[in-house]
């Protein structure tokens, strides 16, 4: 009975008859010989029966889907009809036999021979029928999708443009013509693991290719362009010639986001090797047509030092594929694979607005990051993704370049990182860049060591959570609005810098932010804000006090301290720590900011003459201070030690003046190194280390652009530095042995860069 069902939908054509008489003409040893080839080439390319697989499959589920399918194919059969699987799991099929893939999870049945609603009636005791698709001629059990063959009749443009009729006495051949590529258009009978392949689906699956079925009809569906980019990427496979002609004329302006959207995410996710489908996109038409921001991608330059795959286009290729791999690798579940498929996608589509030379020649992409947001979110929302999802790829691929810059792993970095990079996370960003360096070990990648960070601190893949909430301020004191936000968001940035890891710790930088709150520059008499009931004396002095024991043991580095110190109280807090003040004096500055001109008349004036009558000279490197009353907003006393040091800083303002709302200041001792900065501002700092050998440029600015202008200065005046050790946004390290550099060399320096960065 299955050979008559199959006889009446795959009847026999004339050119069977005639090969058949031809073979009944040959000698029997030739018939042996043509069985032998037949008998061959069934073998290798029909399948194993669904009794076959059933058998020896171990999960569960896809058993009984298996077994599902037998019966729903047994009782067709029954019912004088034929059930034959179609679509995508024939094609797998005959890729898994062919050594080129794994069958597909989900079973897509065509019934021939019998009307729906007599399917729908006799099928209802194998399991509850769902009409999903009524109108099509789709009925679904449990996870098994059973239809009839349907005819397609053009009524519009566009993907949906069509009028569609069930027909379940259509011949097999003709209902394979309707589909979109030879590879799809293969039917597998369950029951026998016969393949039929009436269009040369199997040829071209040995032979890697993607060939449109009917040229005539191709065209109607213009979704059919981008699945073609789709399965060449999912496959390896190459596009027939002609089919990439009919492809690249056709139009495909009209087609809905998210059917556009769902053709790339199965690109990304479903290819070992993404860039192929990506290229396919670009020969195909549909970058050029769709997807101006991938199109930009193509030719721009790069430094080839750094990236000797060619341009931009060429590099976002590559990356897709190690993103690819790094998916496997990690067994990233489909929503994390997704995130960084389409982050690996964007990173750098920055690029063609920021590519550019400087005066050497050299190719540089300051700020792709930054500009490669606006373009990020233009192409996903193209793509129909979610609004959450673009935001966690766009806050990827801002940062992208953080991790790669990183140089030390730190608390306090990661948990900065972590705090930018919300809602993406660390565990993401480290993954990006692992594929933006696409396997390359001269870059100086610290990411192993971020993540085991990260992890000790339990944000690796979460951003750190606020410990002091609005609640804890209210019961404070604080009244709930702006200045309470600011309050928070002050203390969340403590926090990210661990200037406190508890609740304890976190309240005593609240009492002292609600005071700034609610005190400052209000020209209120510090007695009474010191004896006021919300913050005690004891609170400022012991804050005060702890700020001086935590700073003071730093080893390195400028010291810069902000500080609340009030009246009659700032003695007090000096007598008791003189010994921590004068460890944190000795590496650097210390600011003491929010001083009014009386303070500094009397309080500090008293507070020396104390210390002077008693013949105490240990707090002497404190007597050199200055104040600049032009500085309002911060009102900052800078101390200093060195008078040598406070020359050379009135020198540099005579020759290079810069706006009151800067100061500069530059500190020297024969035990430490030279540096000098342009504080208030923080524009740039430098530090030359005679020791080290080395002079290290820090730029703070979001101009990341200055920081070749900077090494242009710096060459100029001193030709024979060598090349910058490491270059990133903000650090440039030159290496100064061999050569005659010394420190009137970065007090020169030093004043040519203070014009050339000037405050304004």
């Amino acid at each position: 009975m299955e050979r008559r069902n199959l006889e009446k939908y795959d009847p026999v054509k004339p050119e069977d008859l005639r090969k058949r008489e031809l073979f009944d003409l040959l000698a029997d040893a030739q018939k042996k010989a043509e069985l032998e080839k037949i008998m061959a080439r069934a073998q290798m390319e029909n399948c194993d029966s669904f009794h076959t697989l059933a058998a020896r499959e171990d999960n569960q589920e896809k058993k009984e889907a298996l077994l599902l399918a037998i019966k729903v194919s047994e009782r067709v059969k029954e019912l004088g009809g034929v059930a034959m699987v179609a679509g995508g799991y024939a094609r797998d099929a005959v890729m898994a036999k062919l050594g080129m893939g794994r069958p597909s999870k989900d079973i897509d049945l065509e019934i021939y021979g019998v009307e729906l609603a007599v399917l729908e009636s006799e099928l209802s005791n194998l399991g509850v029928v769902n009409k999903v698709g009524q109108s099509f001629g789709v009925l679904k059990i449990g996870e098994l999708d059973i239809a009839i063959p349907r005819r397609d009749s053009k009524t519009g443009d566009g993907h949906r443009g069509f009028d569609v009729e069930g027909d379940p006495n259509m011949l097999m051949v003709d209902a394979a013509r309707r589909r979109d590529f030879t590879i799809n258009a293969m039917l597998l009978n369950p029951l026998t693991g016969e393949v039929i392949d009436y269009y040369g689906g199997v040829e071209d699956i040995k032979e890697k290719t993607i060939k449109i079925v009917d040229p005539k009809t191709f065209a109607d569906d213009p979704l059919r362009v981008l699945r073609a980019a789709q399965f060449a990427g999912r496959f390896g496979f190459g596009i027939d010639l002609e089919t990439v002609k009919i492809c690249r004329d056709m139009s495909v302006e009209q087609l809905p986001k998210e059917r556009v959207g769902e053709e790339w995410i199965k690109l990304l996710l479903k290819s070992d090797r993404p860039s192929i489908g990506l290229e396919a996109m670009r020969w195909l038409g549909v970058i050029e047509k769709l997807h101006p921001e991938l199109a930009a991608l193509v030719g721009v330059p790069q430094n080839p030092e750094y990236h000797p795959e060619g341009d931009v286009w060429n590099h976002v290729k590559i990356v897709l594929d190690t993103a690819s791999e790094i998916c496997r690798r990690e067994g990233l579940d489909q929503v994390a694979a997704k995130t960084l498929m389409l982050a690996a996608l964007c990173h750098d589509l920055g690029k063609p607005e920021k590519t550019t030379t400087d005066e050497n020649g050299r190719i540089i992409s300051h700020d792709h990051d930054d500009a490669g947001v606006e373009p990020t979110k233009s192409l996903l929302s193209n793509f129909n993704i979610p609004k959450d999802l673009i935001t966690r790829v766009a806050a990827l691929v801002k940062n992208h370049m953080k991790p790669l810059m990183t140089r030390e792993v730190t608390d306090h970095g990661v948990r900065r990182l972590a705090d930018k990079l919300s809602p993406a996370t660390i565990k993401e960003a480290v993954l990006l860049t692992e594929a933006d360096l696409m396997g390359l070990s001269r870059y100086p990648f610290l990411g192993p060591e971020i993540l085991e960070k990260a992890d000790e601190l339990a944000i690796k893949e979460s951003k750190p959570q606020s410990i002091i909430s609005g609640k804890m301020l209210i019961e404070l004191g604080l009244k709930p609005g702006p200045e309470m936000g600011q309050v928070l968001k002050k203390l969340f940035q403590l926090q990210l810098d661990g200037k406190f890891v508890d609740i304890e710790g976190g309240m005593r930088y609240a009492h002292l932010e609600k005071f700034i709150t609610e005190s400052l520059g209000k020209n209120i008499a510090p007695e009474l804000l010191l004896n006021g009931e919300q913050l005690t004396k004891e609170d400022m002095v012991g804050y005060v006090e702890q700020r001086l024991l935590d700073e003071g043991t730093q080893d390195m580095g400028t010291l810069v301290m902000t500080m609340i110190l009030m009246g009659k109280e700032l003695p007090l807090i000096l007598e008791r720590n003189k010994k921590a003040i004068l460890t944190a004096h000795k590496y650097g500055p210390i600011w003491f900011s929010h001083l009014d001109r009386e303070f500094y008349e009397t309080s500090w004036k008293s507070f020396y003459g104390q210390f002077e009558a008693g013949g105490d000279t240990t707090m002497a490197p404190l007597r050199k201070l200055t104040y600049d009353k032009q500085l309002d907003r911060g009102l900052e006393l800078i101390l200093r030690s060195d008078l040598e040091s406070i020359d050379i800083y009135k020198k540099s303002l005579d020759t290079n003046p810069v706006e009151s709302s800067g100061i500069f200041a530059l500190y020297e001792t024969d035990e430490y190194p030279f540096e000098f900065g342009m504080l208030s501002g923080f524009r740039i700092m430098i530090q030359f280390n005679p020791t080290k050998k080395r002079l290290s440029v820090s730029v703070l600015d979001e101009n990341t652009d200055r920081v070749a202008d900077i090494d242009r200065e710096i060459r100029d005046l001193i030709p024979d530095l060598a090349e910058a050790r490491k270059v990133g946004y903000l650090t440039m390290d030159y290496k100064t042995d061999g050569t005659s550099f010394n420190m009137a060399d970065a007090r020169e320096i030093y004043v040519k860069l203070s014009n050339h960065l000037r405050i304004n």
